[in-house]
């Protein structure tokens, strides 16, 4: 404060006349403040635990408030004891907690679990256990480093994940040794296994303990030895556990689970007649995590068949723990647990799987003895019985007496052996239609379960849903509502808005709108929420919208800021869960649609059919998406229609446009590939369809190793759908159906606004200059405009209209804070036409020519300096001072700088490798490739050369092939390459090009793309059970193949090797010299 008082004094010295002395007094306690203030918003903003608004503007006052509100809602101030008598002391709220854990922690006597356990069938094999107790190297310890989340709470360590991904260097040693003694010596000291447990409320007013969930906080080095744990186990967990179980297994998602209980709610509902009546069970686990009881884990995972090794490991992690209970910040007591699985332990949930998977299978075998029956739905699905989603689980029978004590018997077995208790009070029950009451009322008598009601919900969605989906789907608006009017959001600015519309509003619907169809009405009404947020004002609530909520959903390099239109959010999320559909015909959930929808065509020959559930009719809304931009990629053609289907990339429409004959009408494109050379066969294709499509599909690769053919999405560079390309071309279809006459106004280019929004300087700034260029600026002339300002005039000079162009360059006392920061040459008066045309100059035009992107960054804060002063003189009365707007200016542009150098964000160029050739090893082969693409000749050649370690080159290939792009022509070159060796005796072979995206395909880094996806898979093919390895190299490295591939592209002769052209024998020997 100190600071603050001292530059408030030598800034009332400055408005008296111009010192000098204190200029620069003023510079330097500004400085200071400057770095005060950062620090402070940096702590504010870690104690704040806020993740989604990064540093970069300053937010100190919602990171003040966003903490103390998250303490507030933490603090325990009394609470009901066991007998339901409140308790408010600070000691008896501290027994009340204790006296819980103390109970929830103990461990139940012996018990016989071993019929139980004889159900489990051993599914580990050797090969599975060697990876898994194999000893972890220093790359995959640090992997696990790395993906533990940076800003975690930390444990009684006191150490976040930040501390040691910033100074791995330094500690990484210390880390790799410690991580590795435990796996060495199958011993945790006891130290690292000590935990903190913070309690986080689970409803707004906690009366109980129940209604607290506990967290564990470990110490980083047990985290990271958990993580090792969990990486290694997570690769199985598809084949350990059964697919009834949709929780954190690659591949399954929460929707598979939300999709088949919803048709299932749907069929009970609509099941009105029949003899059979069905029942769904929705089971609540008290404490799930907190009561697996530790000896039947073990033997759980010796049943499994795990290595007695990797059960040690895992009873190390879970048996030494010890907690410390923290509330109200402080420690409340230290309990030894005696079972439990720690929630915030990277290995707990794969544990609490295999735990919970004990009871799928106890119920799968019941059904096999039929001992219970599952749901059949039609005659073509698959029996339902019972879904899992970690320990959310809905059990699915036929409603009587006999299969409902069953059910209890299981549900009591599996409770005493594994320690997990059903909350019976909490469960419920639904019955199909035509079950009678009485049938309801015995056995809500026998499972000891009320009915679900009308606000029951399974995995945050409601169970069913009324005739109007608005008011269904109105908890998605209330939800919003509820994060908007949090009473800290009013102290963001509009840049932390966008953050917080991007982050965290604007994701609150993707979960329900990725199964269900939104009415357009409750979008539009979502819309309008979120445009109100954004053009709001402060406390007052005040706000002008400047521009259309369209404009402000375009792309920000469109010239929008990137929000979504949440009806077309909606179904390009839609089309995701259909892609998933169409690519997992294996999957439980795909079975049931199939069978209740399709069962007798594809996927995308699916219709609505009779009576379907809104889940059905929301996904065949994403399928009409879908199919617009779906494509089979040529594997073998086997799959492929040669007539109807789309598979021709270069062609309109992507199909054959020629009349097939009576005779050939049903062809498959597998008939028109000679099966021994592996390519076109251009004769018979000629035969049937013209030159110009003949020409197209000569193009297409083909698989040398009989790939299977693949349906891909086109308008990704991989071929697999995304939400992103999905959302663009819904825009772009509903742009086009608005039928508006064409403008006339400017229209700044693409070009302009990705600059723009890359320009180094604060998100704010940048913000600002982006609605000067829109003209959604309050200056007195939009005002006027909108009858909200009396008069236009400039309320500093008063001779012209305030337009933003006079307020940033015009007014008098403008030009000298342009004359004397230097920076005249980039704002002429005379050569302003209007803000977008001077910046579309600036960052593209002339001028650009000479604006460095620091030179930009400084002009842009400039900008925000005068318009910030313009402010304080119009509502502080405060005269603008051109000496103190440049030092502002400056000391915010040189403040940016540096926090943007220190957080990484503006990047230092990449030193390219300029090295020349090295030979392999002795006794290795290298092979380099290249490739050469002409677009508009429309010919490709490629260049392949072998060399050994002395550089002798043993042969080389080059010549022309039919491509369609430069990617593919490198990615046939690999092919080529790998073909010429694939029957050789080479021990082992190195294979270089300086195609960075094929290599990476190639190793599996990156996402192919479906132009080279079919060559890349040969490759893969090949590849297998072979010594093979591919190197990215520069093109330094790659000469001699470029050569090859360069000559070939502009000449009809192959090079012999009793010929070589000059050039071609100097590259050869100067990578042999190097």
């Amino acid at each position: 404060m100190f600071t603050l008082y001292q530059l408030v004094g030598i800034q009332k010295q400055l408005e008296q006349g111009f010192n000098p002395e204190c200029i620069e007094v003023e510079k330097e306690l500004t400085r200071r403040l400057e770095d005060l203030w950062q620090k402070d918003s940096m702590f504010w903003h870690q104690r704040s635990r806020i993740k989604w608004l990064q540093m970069g503007d300053r937010n100190s006052r919602f990171f003040h408030l966003s903490t103390i509100q998250r303490r507030q809602r933490n603090q325990i101030v009394r609470l009901r004891d066991g007998s339901g008598t409140w308790r408010s002391e600070a000691k008896e709220v501290a027994g009340v907690i204790k006296a819980h854990f103390q109970v929830l922690y103990d461990a139940p006597p012996n018990r016989d679990f071993e019929e139980i356990l004889s159900l489990i069938d051993p599914v580990v094999t050797a090969e599975m256990n060697a990876k898994l107790v194999k000893a972890p190297n220093c790359e995959e310890i640090r992997l696990a480093t790395f993906q533990l989340g940076p800003l975690k709470a930390p444990g009684s360590d006191g150490f976040p994940g930040l501390f040691f991904q910033s100074y791995w260097e330094i500690v990484g040693n210390d880390v790799t040794e410690a991580v590795k003694s435990f796996f060495q010596n199958g011993v945790l000291l006891r130290e690292w296994n000590q935990t903190n447990v913070t309690l986080i409320p689970k409803v707004k007013n906690p009366e109980s303990m129940s209604h607290f969930r506990p967290i564990s906080l470990c110490r980083f080095i047990y985290k990271v030895i958990s993580k090792v744990l969990a990486n290694r186990l997570q690769p199985f967990m598809h084949g350990l556990i059964s697919e009834q179980q949709s929780a954190f297994i690659p591949g399954r998602q929460i929707q598979d689970n939300i999709i088949i209980a919803h048709e299932v709610f749907h069929f009970l509902k609509h099941k009105k007649s029949g003899r059979k009546a069905s029942v769904a069970v929705k089971l609540d686990l008290n404490k799930a995590y907190d009561r697996v009881c530790w000896d039947f884990l073990l033997k759980v995972l010796e049943k499994l068949g795990f290595e007695e090794k990797w059960i040690d490991w895992i009873s190390q992690c879970v048996c030494t723990v010890k907690y410390s209970i923290h509330a109200n910040g402080g420690q409340v007591c230290v309990v030894e647990p005696k079972r439990g699985l720690r929630q915030g332990d990277p290995i707990s949930p794969y544990l609490f799987l295999m735990v919970a998977d004990v009871l799928s299978t106890m119920l799968q075998k019941a059904v096999i003895n039929k001992s219970l029956a599952g749901i059949k739905m039609k005659k073509q699905c698959p029996v339902v019985s019972h879904l899992f989603f970690a320990d959310d689980s809905l059990i699915f029978l036929e409603a009587n007496s006999w299969y409902c004590s069953n059910l209890r018997q299981i549900l009591g077995c599996f409770s005493e052996a594994s320690g997990l208790s059903v909350n019976l009070h909490k469960s419920s029950v639904m019955f199909s239609a035509n079950a009678s009451h009485s049938t309801r009322d015995e056995l809500k008598g026998i499972l000891e379960m009320k009915d679900m009601d009308k606000n029951s919900k399974y995995l945050g969605l409601p169970t069913s849903w009324g005739k109007s989906k608005k008011e269904s789907m109105g908890f998605i608006r209330d939800n919003i509502l509820g994060k908007i009017k949090g009473w800290s959001n009013k102290d963001l600015n509009q840049a932390g808005k966008e953050i917080l519309i991007k982050s965290v509003i604007q994701p609150i619907p993707m979960y329900p709108f990725m199964c269900f169809k939104a009415p357009n009405s409750l979008c539009s009404q979502l819309n309008s929420v979120i445009s109100n947020f954004w053009w709001e004002n402060g406390d007052n609530g005040g706000k002008i919208h400047w521009g259309s909520w369209k404009k402000l959903t375009d792309q920000k390099e469109m010239g929008g800021m990137g929000f979504k239109d949440f009806a077309s959010f909606n179904i390009a999320l839609l089309a995701k869960q259909y892609w998933r559909l169409i690519n997992s015909p294996e999957a439980l959930w795909v079975k049931v649609l199939k069978g209740l929808y399709f069962p007798n065509c594809s996927s995308l020959d699916a219709k609505r059919g009779p009576s379907p559930s809104w889940i059905w009719c929301s996904l065949v809304e994403g399928m009409a998406l879908l199919k617009e931009g779906l494509r089979w990629n040529v594997g073998n053609g086997d799959s492929i229609d040669f007539w109807r289907d789309r598979w021709i990339p270069n062609l309109p429409g992507e199909k054959v446009q020629s009349i097939p004959s009576h005779h050939g009408q049903w062809a498959k494109v597998s008939e028109f590939i000679d099966s021994n050379t592996h390519n076109w066969d251009m004769d018979k294709l000629l035969n049937v369809i013209s030159s110009e499509e003949a020409r197209a599909i000569s193009r297409i690769p083909i698989s040398y190793s009989n790939g299977v053919d693949k349906i891909i999405w086109v308008h990704t560079s991989s071929g697999n759908y995304s939400v992103k390309s999905g959302y663009c071309q819904v825009k772009t279809a509903v742009s086009k159906g608005i039928c508006s006459p064409p403008s006339t106004s400017y229209t700044p280019p693409k070009s302009m606004w990705t600059r723009l929004w890359a320009v180094p300087t604060a998100p704010k700034v940048r913000l600002f200059m982006w609605k000067v260029v829109r003209n959604w600026v309050a200056c007195k002339s939009n005002l006027y405009r909108r009858k909200c300002a009396q008069v236009p005039l400039c309320p500093i000079c008063e001779t012209e209209s305030e337009s933003i162009e006079h307020i940033l360059f015009r007014c008098p006392w403008t030009k000298a804070v342009w004359f004397g920061s230097g920076k005249a040459f980039w704002v002429l008066e005379n050569s302003i036409i209007s803000a977008d045309k001077w910046m579309e100059d600036l960052l593209c035009g002339t001028l650009a020519k000479e604006a460095t992107p620091e030179i930009v960054g400084a002009i842009f804060q400039i900008c925000w300096a005068i318009w910030k002063a313009r402010n304080e003189c119009n509502f502080q009365g405060k005269l603008p001072n051109p000496i103190t707007t440049i030092q502002k200016a400056e000391m915010a542009n040189g403040d940016y700088l540096q926090a943007a150098y220190m957080v990484g964000k503006i990047v230092v160029p990449i030193q390219r490798d300029n090295s020349s050739w090295s030979p392999p090893p002795p006794g290795v082969l290298k092979i380099n490739v290249d490739g050469a693409f002409s677009s508009s000749r429309g010919v490709a050649a490629f260049g392949v050369i072998a060399r050994d370690s002395s550089g002798i080159a043993q042969f080389w290939r080059c010549g022309k092939v039919k491509v369609s792009s430069a990617c593919a022509i490198e990615a046939w070159a690999l092919r080529i390459a790998c073909n010429s060796v694939i029957d050789a005796d080479y021990s082992q072979v190195i294979f270089e090009s300086d195609s960075q995206v094929v290599m990476q395909s190639v190793q599996g880094r990156t996402n192919c793309p479906w132009e080279i996806y079919t060559v890349v898979e040969d490759i893969k093919t090949w590849a297998k059970g072979r010594n093979w390895s591919f190197i990215w190299a520069g093109r330094m490295k790659n000469k001699a193949a470029h050569w090859l591939a360069s000559y070939s592209i502009n000449s009809c002769s192959s090079i012999q090797l009793g010929c070589i052209p000059p050039e071609f024998d100097s590259i050869l020997r100067k990578d042999c010299n190097s």
